[in-house]
Order: C-alpha cells, then structure tokens, then sequence
C-alpha cells in the first residue's frame, strides 16, 4: 500500500500538497468509505454540498467533484493521506454506483484503450515504415554527411584550444563555446553543442574544473575521430553516435524493438532544468530489472513546464516491459506495456564492493564513452564524515565520496537514517562521486531528494 511520503509526491506542486495535509483530518469530512479498491468519500467545502472524492487503488487515479484545474486536488491528497493514515474513519461498504460506474469505465477505457492503440500502432508504424523509409534514409544521409563536414571546423577548434591551454578561454569562456556551439548546431550537431555549452559551467565550479574540461574536450575528440569512420562501424556503434550528436530517435521506433519483460523496481527519480536552457524541464525514472539485473533509465522532456504525463511511484514494482534506445550501452528506455502495481521496495539489490561497481562503470565507459548517467546501487554500506566530507564504506572497508551541499545536510541525513548501521542507497555517478536519491533502511523505502 501507499505511504504518506509517496502520496504527497503526487501533488502537482508544494501549495497542493500543504493544503492536503490541512484536510487530512476526519473532522473535516463527512463520510470516509473503501471497499479494498478503491476509496470515496465527501469532504466539506466552501458550499452547500460537500465535494465527492474517489481514488482507484488498483490503477492509481483520482476524480474530485471539486473545480480545480490542477490533478491530483487537495481533496484527493487529503483522502489518500487519511487512508495511509489507518484512519478509524473509513468504513468497508459496498461501493455506490457513481464510484462502481466510475472504476469499470476506466478499466473498460483502459481495456480497450491498450486494444484500440495496439491495433492502431501496429497499423500505424507499418504503414509509415512502409511510405517514409526512402525520405527517412535521404534525410539521415543528409544529416550525417552534414556532421561530417562540420567535423574538421570543430577539430581545429578543439585542437586550438588544447594548444594554446584550456585556462586561455577561462575569461571569455561563453562567448567562445556559444560561437562554436551556434556553428555546430547548424551543423547538425546540436548534442556536441550542447556539450560544448556545457563548458563554461565547469569552469571554476570544483578545485578540478580544469580537468574536467580536459575530459569533456577528450570525449568530443573521440567523437570526431569515430564519426570519421561512421560508414565502417557496427550499427550499435552508429546509433550511439548518431544520439551523441544530436539525432534523435522517435518513440514510436523504440517501441517497435523487441523489449524486457521483468518486474521492474522504482529506485529513483531526478528531475529540474536545464543548465543550458533554463526553459527546458527534465525527468530520470531510474528502474532495476529484478530479474535481468540490469538497470533501465526514463527520461522525458517538457518545455516551460515541470508537468509530465506519466506517474511513477517511487519505492514500488510493477510487471512490465521496457524498450531499449539502440546503442552500445542501452540504459535509456520507454514503457511498452505496464502492469498493475506491486509490493513495496524493501531492499536494493546492488554492489556491496566498491570494486565491482567500479568494474561495472568502467565496462559501460568503454561500451560508450559519451555516457552522461550511470545508475549507483549499494548494498549494505556505511555513510560517514571523514574530513568534512560525506563517504560511504563497503564491506571492504573501501570508500567513494558522496556528492552534498555545502552544509552537509544531504550527509547528516544519511547518518541519521543509518544510524550508524549498514544501509542501501541509490544515485547517480558521476565518475567522481554518487548523487544519493533513495535508500533503503531496515526493509523501509526513503525518497532523499525531497
């Protein structure tokens, strides 16, 4: 079942979810009903009729008799709340019809919906295979011989800069990757632009900035000199070029590949904006294969808002299957079909020596050097502070430092949730460090981003 911490991450923003706790008191409603599925209710409003709130247990939605334009409303937080309370309040009863009628049309919809748009897609992508196929090929050769004839302006770029020392654009450093960057993105390579873009960010932002620098000039010299040999490549090869550059892959393409059919554990989620475009809002749903062992990442993209079309509940399982983006390292995925929602996430099954994790970073490097996220699961390891800094111990007694704010809080968060003992955490590395997203403690799920 749902707990208070996930019913909370579903409120469309911060004010919602406060005034659903303000209404998550029995006092304020005047029936509380459930009959194991789902959940109804009436809470008192500014009106003369109180506003009638159901929540689908089984297939997680909520409808609310309420005006708001913004879903889930306070009154659907506040109801969830109360339930995962253990509230006295509800009692078991048959549901009445407007909750019966709204829960069997939705599972109808939802029947005939996969039905309907499994037809319709099949239908769909083969004739469009069928009827673009030629233009699709044009374009791509088009778009590659344009990187292709990009390449040797932004090798003489990158060569300059490495000659005449990377500390040389540390004064103008924005002005001379935007004008590179603009370049390249005519080009037809507005990935290498991004990463370009990205380079001024660096720049005095740790004691090593410089060496970072280094390394992402390195990872743009290694594409030039791959891209250069594109024709002679194997696909996977090319299709991990093709993303690095900037070409992207439709997601109906990837839902036509075969997928993994596993039960699939909600480990993490990161989501903001955009360094480089502050106007683009991002989301990583990170997954593990219980089965497959093997992690999957979903990543959507909005522009100018943080809203995103599909909920995920963090700590939970579900049976499905997952697409793969094509490439060397395929970590990137789309949900082909999802089952019901199952148990709770009561450990990670992740790395209990350092070395092997390291090992396993290392192996997907070399598959893809332009790799921007590598998922982090450990098991049974130790948070501490050592030097002012935040690490955690494996069983080795080997550590890796973990990546916190200036104040430590994300690092005394974890000592307090530890307590001194062994425990999971979840995150993102980043060559150098884990940014922690989740942890497990004693059988029990912990969102640590929010």
């Amino acid at each position: 079942m749902w707990t208070q911490t996930q019913i909370l991450q579903l409120a469309p923003d911060a004010p919602t979810a406060n005034k659903g706790r303000a209404l998550a008191s029995i006092g304020k409603w005047q029936t509380l009903r459930t009959d194991g599925n789902a959940l109804w209710g009436e809470c008192k409003g500014s009106g003369k009729l109180p506003y009638f709130v159901q929540i689908d247990l089984l297939n997680p939605a909520f409808k609310c008799s309420c005006p708001a334009r913004k879903f889930p409303c306070k009154h659907s937080i506040a109801l969830g709340l109360l339930f995962t309370q253990g509230s006295d309040g509800f009692m078991m009863e048959e549901p009445p019809e407007a909750v019966k009628t709204w829960i069997e049309s939705r599972a109808k919809r939802l029947e005939k919906k996969i039905e309907k748009v499994d037809v319709e897609l099949e239908k769909e992508i083969a004739e469009k295979i069928q009827a673009a196929a030629e233009q699709k090929a044009k374009t791509l050769d088009s778009r590659i011989q344009n990187i292709q004839d990009g390449l040797p302006e932004l090798e003489t770029w990158l060569l300059d800069t490495v000659r005449e020392g990377i500390a040389s654009i540390e004064k103008d450093a924005v002005r001379i990757c935007e004008d590179i960057a603009v370049r390249m993105s005519d080009a037809k390579m507005k990935g290498i632009a991004t990463r370009i873009r990205e380079i001024p960010l660096m720049i005095g932002s740790s004691p090593n900035w410089i060496d970072k620098v280094t390394t992402r000039l390195g990872e743009i010299y290694l594409f030039i000199n791959a891209f250069r040999q594109y024709e002679n490549l194997p696909e996977n090869l090319q299709e991990e070029l093709k993303q690095t550059a900037g070409i992207n892959i439709k997601k109906e393409e990837v839902r036509t590949d075969e997928g993994v059919l596993d039960n699939w554990l909600i480990l993490g989620k990161s989501e903001g904006q955009d360094e480089v475009n502050p106007r683009i809002y991002f989301r990583k749903i990170w997954l593990w294969a219980e089965k497959n062992k093997r992690p999957a990442m979903i990543l959507d993209y909005n522009f100018g808002s943080a809203s995103f079309p599909n909920t995920y509940i963090l700590g939970t399982q579900f049976k499905g299957e997952l697409a793969f983006y094509p490439g060397t390292f395929q970590l990137r995925a789309l949900v082909k079909t999802q089952g019901q929602t199952g148990g709770l996430v009561e450990f990670f099954p992740g790395y209990d020596d350092f070395e092997d994790f390291l090992l396993a970073y290392a192996n997907a490097v070399s598959e893809n050097p332009w790799l921007r996220s590598f998922p982090c699961v450990l098991s049974n390891v130790r948070p501490m502070i050592e030097n002012d800094k935040l690490i955690v111990a494996d069983k080795n007694a080997k550590m890796v430092n973990i990546e916190s704010d200036k104040e430590n809080v994300m690092g005394w968060k974890l000592i307090a949730l530890s307590g001194g003992n062994s425990m999971d955490i979840f995150g993102e590395w980043t060559g150098e460090s884990l940014v922690p997203l989740s942890a497990c403690v004693e059988g029990k799920f912990v969102n640590l981003v929010n």
